[in-house]
């Protein structure tokens, strides 16, 4: 089984004890494990590794699981929203607490993890519940604040195949394995130590083994794989709040509410957005650098995003659609100055530069979104001379762009976006998709076994994708607000006073 397969699975941390003993366990009864058609949940598929089925309430006992990645843990609560009603997830949720409340064998983690829980919920779908379950949660939310903590020091290592329902024969093996794996305490001798090292380092080769024999098995066309960031982490209170600015500067939301007037089409290449520092000249939009003007669109779309929640984009609310719509305003302005610039292969340049430099700085949104307005100018007939006039250095640049945007490599962008660490913009674009693709059809209209695959299926889609948006969410500004380029931002959602 290939390592990196179980990495995303994790959560983040050391390769411990209990990530050890979870991968030998697996290893050792691959042929149960890996059984699309077998008996034990959840399923996973002999060719490529992935979980392939899951019933909804072995997800739901698994997000308290020590290993389960945070990014696994934001793929679930997407899928719940489709599977359980609030009433019932928090039904749900406090049973775990009656018996977290009583029970001494439940360790502080879990009962962190139950907090964690009911706030993320409250944060993805608090805005869209009745205000009665929103009170309701709420309410929860403070006494699993409350739950009484303990020091534990030793945790039982529980494995995602512990508890599940499996046939007789399949139970007894895996207890068979569980009696002769050394179970996840810290072992006493020096010996012992030596012999589970040892027996670490073959289940590594056997791991190197079969990943090496995946390589020429895996589907091209596999879905995107789970994006591993590392954010600051936002409180329930911080989520209502604007993008935070450096201290002693404007914010965002400051500028944008002093902003009334709407762009004019024929000022666009006229309003000043900042000055030359040597000759204090007033700058356009066009004549500032390309970089500037990309970090201040990871601003502005920082900013605008802030105000639309995980569960405002599953359910296409009004809240996402005027996301949307903010966007389309500033690219529909961009575009125009293309119409009113006497030099419009410039224009094209300035943009396409632009484009090149949100890459840079992992604003994949606005970068995607210049290249498609701009390629879609270029093939208009009043502007294609233009286009076609572009030094070789910006062709170089827009086959850049194009093989990463391109329509027909959609995989290429995945590929590029999945390699990239820092805090990174996906295109909201593709998560509207994903998600209207999936509310094509609903749960309730599955049963049985084809209820479970569909869980695992909107996993991917659209729960895989809404990972890069929930850290997108947690995320800080990283670049300081320029006023005047911010101010000329602000104009351009406000439309436009002429046509």
């Amino acid at each position: 089984m290939p390592i990196d397969t179980l990495f995303k699975l994790f959560s983040d941390g050391s390769f411990d004890t209990q990530k050890k003993y979870f991968i030998e366990t697996v290893v050792q009864n691959r042929d149960l494990v890996f059984d699309p058609e077998g008996s034990i949940d959840p399923k996973f598929s002999k060719e490529t590794f992935h979980i392939v089925s899951v019933p909804p309430d072995i997800a739901f006992e698994s997000i308290f699981f020590q290993i389960l990645s945070k990014d696994s843990l934001v793929q679930f609560l997407v899928v719940f929203s489709q599977t359980y009603t609030y009433d019932y997830f928090l039904s749900k949720l406090e049973s775990k607490y009656n018996m977290f409340n009583v029970s001494t064998d439940v360790s502080n983690y879990e009962k962190k993890r139950l907090k964690e829980v009911a706030e993320l919920y409250f944060e993805f779908y608090g805005t869209l519940m009745p205000l009665d379950i929103r009170q309701k949660l709420d309410d929860f939310i403070k006494r699993a604040t409350e739950l009484k903590t303990r020091v534990v020091q030793f945790v039982n290592q529980t494995t995602l195949f512990e508890g599940l329902h499996v046939s007789a024969k399949s139970k007894q093996q895996l207890q068979s394995t569980k009696r002769s794996t050394p179970r996840s305490r810290t072992p006493r001798h020096s010996n012992s130590l030596e012999r589970q090292d040892d027996s670490i380092k073959k289940l590594q080769e056997s791991v190197v083994d079969i990943k090496n024999r995946e390589k020429s098995s895996l589907s091209k066309n596999r879905t995107q794989s789970l994006l591993q960031i590392t954010n600051t982490k936002v409180s329930l209170a911080d989520k209502k709040a604007l993008v935070t600015t450096p201290k002693g500067f404007l914010s965002v939301d400051e500028i944008v509410k002093k902003v009334t007037a709407k762009i004019d089409i024929n000022s666009l290449l006229k309003e000043t957005v900042d000055y030359n520092e040597k000759t204090q000249k007033p700058l356009s939009i066009i004549e500032i650098s390309p970089r500037l003007l990309a970090e201040q669109l990871y601003v502005t779309d920082l900013y605008l995003i802030k105000k639309v929640s995980i569960g405002d984009f599953l359910s296409e609310s009004a809240l996402s659609k005027k996301y949307s719509q903010d966007l389309n305003s500033i690219i529909s302005a961009f575009g125009k100055t293309v119409g009113v610039a006497t030099n419009k292969t410039e224009i094209f340049e300035f943009f396409i530069s632009v484009a090149c430099e949100c890459l840079e700085i992992s604003e994949y949104n606005f970068g995607y979104l210049i290249y498609c307005e701009f390629t879609s100018l270029s093939i208009k007939m009043e502007y294609a001379e233009a286009f076609e006039h572009v030094g070789k250095a910006i062709k170089e640049k827009y086959n850049k762009l194009n093989n990463i945007f391109s329509i027909s490599k959609k995989n290429t962008y995945f590929e590029h976006f999945d390699k990239v660490t820092t805090n990174k913009f996906p295109i909201t674009s593709y998560l509207t998709a994903a998600v209207v693709a999936s509310n094509v059809t609903k749960m309730k209209d599955f049963s049985g076994e084809d209820y479970n695959h569909n869980f695992v299926s909107r996993m991917n889609i659209p729960g895989n994708v809404m990972v890069a948006l929930y850290n997108v969410l947690k995320s800080t500004i990283k670049y300081t607000p320029h006023k005047l380029i911010q101010k000329y931002l602000a104009m351009c959602l406000n439309g436009f006073e002429s046509v």
